[in-house]
């Protein structure tokens, strides 16, 4: 049995109350086309500039943020990873008397895994959103929010159960 389902739809966000952060408040993030769009929440111009340095790299890097540059991302516009799951079951039925039969399987659940420690996790996004990018304010003069950014290490959480080889032995005698 394989089974073979696409990532659910996430959105990045920004958090407009920082201090208070839950997924459930995040909103649509408007992606940044050059350091101009934000102002940062920092004290130097070079600051600014790392900030905007490694924000600039992050969404770089990630193919659906570039392709939403200068634009406010729609919900759902990135994709969790894909889940493949294929799992193995050998089976033997052997006949007794009078039409019996008794039937021994083993199953292996997560069989990727088994080949390799490193195949067959399921990883997902929490709520199917994370925060990107924090805004603190706006600046009335300019009209531009002042937010923070630091990159996250990883924006999945492994689905432990799910994930791990798991194997069962069963036994079934009929009538």
């Amino acid at each position: 049995m394989l089974n073979h389902l696409t990532g659910s739809g996430l959105a990045p966000g920004r958090n407009h109350r920082p201090r208070h952060a839950r997924s459930d408040r995040l909103r649509l993030i408007f992606v940044p086309d050059s350091q101009d769009d934000f102002e940062y929440q920092v004290d130097t111009r070079e600051e600014a500039d790392a900030m905007w340095a490694e924000l600039d790299a992050y969404i770089s890097a990630d193919e659906t943020l570039s392709e939403y540059r200068g634009q406010i991302m729609p919900r759902n516009g990135a994709r969790e990873p894909w889940i493949e799951n294929p799992d193995l079951r050998l089976a033997q039925e052997i006949p007794t008397f009078n039409g019996q039969r008794i039937s021994f399987t083993f199953d292996i659940l997560n069989f990727m895994n088994l080949l390799n420690g490193d195949w067959g996790h399921q990883e997902y996004v929490n709520f199917q959103a994370y925060s990107l990018i924090n805004v603190s304010g706006r600046n009335f003069e300019s009209g531009k929010p002042i937010v923070t950014f630091s990159a996250p290490n990883t924006i999945y959480a492994r689905d432990n159960l799910p994930s791990r080889l798991q194997m069962q032995f069963g036994v079934r005698y009929s009538l």
